[in-house]
């Protein structure tokens, strides 16, 4: 920890002096704890400042452990890890007002840092235009406790190898944990579709968000695996990895599987150099069926029978639902989309500003489409 600068001593001295004169006019002697104050407050801040890579790591390690908690009705954070990240967004502006960090030149020549802050920009002037301001604002503070950490932070602590070694080990090592406890947890429940809701917490809110964390951090697994030459720690690895794949497939989500399989088709896309083709005929092939859906309206042919679509406890059942676009939760997204159409309508460039659309959309959805 560096020592404090001459100036500044000499200006606690000055203030510990000047503090005498209101302490004895006023007779608060509150005033004379002010240097004080302000002495601990800048040994706080060298500490804070000098352990932001520490808190860096901290974060990598406890979040896939972390748990949501109500801050109020309408704020939860998940503790310990958004808290770290808004101390680490303190450490980084610190940093910068101090001039004591600075991102490789290569990270200022990226397009993608460019389009980020484009992003963080257009949130902001979208604000001016919202129906819902409070709620806007907070969603841009939100934003900025996430893209600055980690954004920012891992262009400057993941300079080599062993660097992003350590960052997979990080998240893999607690998420696998928490897979383990999942998996012996389900078991009293039989594997059942229901039983996974209940072996999820404290970690995760529901069985979306969990393999949502595990399906991407599956691949980290798998080149971990790949990566590594000595053949003990390759079979435990390996061990891991059908440990993981099977808590994938025990948390009954359509939209991981999807996500798994598209990976997997994506990398062998990428192997041959496909991709780019791929992601244009995909535009293509969406953008066609879009318009084909709103010419005279015949997306409405396949609006869901209210009566019959319900959400079910059986995943068998389930799973015939979706196919037949009976599921209460892919008819709900069909219902949302027909008021994101509408409301784009409305205001096609500002919309009705970040974080706003639940609280406005039900008046623009089509009726024929609601649900439960």
């Amino acid at each position: 920890m560096s020592a404090i600068p001459q100036r500044y001593s000499w200006t606690l001295i000055g203030l510990q002096m000047i503090s005498v004169l209101p302490a004895v006019l006023l007779q608060q002697w509150w005033w004379l704890m002010l240097p004080t104050c302000l002495l601990l407050s800048w040994k706080f801040a060298e500490i804070y400042l000098l352990q932001t890579a520490q808190l860096f790591w901290w974060w990598l390690w406890v979040l896939p452990l972390s748990t949501e908690l109500a801050i109020t009705d309408s704020l939860s954070l998940d503790f310990p890890g958004e808290p770290l990240l808004i101390l680490l967004v303190g450490a980084i502006l610190l940093l910068l007002i101090t001039r004591r960090f600075s991102l490789p030149l290569p990270v200022y020549q990226s397009n993608l840092l460019v389009l980020v802050l484009l992003h963080l920009f257009w949130i902001g002037i979208t604000i001016l235009f919202s129906r819902e301001p409070i709620l806007s604002v907070k969603y841009l503070l939100a934003k900025c406790w996430y893209v600055l950490p980690l954004v920012i932070l891992p262009s400057a602590f993941l300079q080599r190898y062993r660097h992003w070694q350590q960052m997979a080990l990080a998240l893999c090592i607690p998420m696998l944990l928490v897979v383990v406890q999942t998996i012996l947890r389900h078991a009293a429940h039989g594997f059942s579709f229901e039983g996974i809701k209940d072996t999820l917490d404290p970690f995760f809110r529901n069985h979306v968000n969990y393999s949502g964390m595990l399906v991407c951090l599956l691949p980290i697994g798998i080149g971990i695996y790949l990566l590594t030459d000595d053949q003990r720690k390759k079979r435990k690895l390996g061990f891991a990895l059908v440990i993981a794949k099977l808590g994938l497939i025990l948390a009954y989500s359509r939209g991981a599987w999807i996500v798994a399989i598209a990976g997997l088709f994506a990398y062998w896309l990428i192997k041959r150099k496909w991709l780019m083709h791929a992601l244009v005929m995909s535009s293509i092939v969406v953008s066609l069926a879009l318009t084909w859906l709103l010419k005279e309206n015949r997306f409405l042919q396949y609006r869901p029978d209210f009566t019959t679509t319900i959400f079910h406890t059986d995943f068998t059942d389930h799973m015939a639902a979706t196919l037949a676009l009976k599921d209460v939760s892919n008819a709900e997204r069909f219902y949302r989309w027909t008021a994101g159409v509408a409301m784009a309508a409305e205001e096609p460039v500002t919309g009705f500003g970040p974080n706003s659309f639940y609280l406005h959309y039900k008046p623009y959805a089509a009726q024929l489409f609601r649900t439960w």
